[in-house]
């Protein structure tokens, strides 16, 4: 059995605005994973003033309403500086790796 397997998903990249500490930092980034557990999905990357994140579905592929969706919880954000919602595309996951993506028309917002 193949552990591998296609995924669509579509990246996420956010920066901080000036002067967001720690505990407003925290804030956010709950709020980020409650609206992606809400919808199902799983985030992957690297999280710190600036976030490099891949979305994709625990089970299937993320979808254009999923974009949207994080585009729209991105805008009212005040914490963020800028963000940039990517397109869809092929994730390579290994199962193996707890799901862990391998390889990954975009919103963008800046304030």
């Amino acid at each position: 059995m193949n552990p591998r397997y296609g995924r669509r998903g579509f990246p996420l990249r956010c920066r901080l605005a000036t002067g967001i500490g720690p505990s407003q930092a925290n804030v956010l980034l709950r709020s980020l994973a409650q609206t992606i557990d809400d919808r199902g999905l799983a985030m992957f990357g690297s999280v710190g003033r600036e976030m490099s994140l891949v979305v994709v579905r625990h089970h299937g592929d993320a979808s254009e309403d999923d974009r949207r969706a994080l585009a729209r919880w991105a805008m009212t954000r005040q914490e963020l500086r800028d963000y940039w919602v990517g397109p869809l595309l092929d994730a390579l996951v290994d199962e193996s790796a707890n799901g862990l993506p391998r390889n990954s028309g975009a919103a963008r917002g800046q304030r």
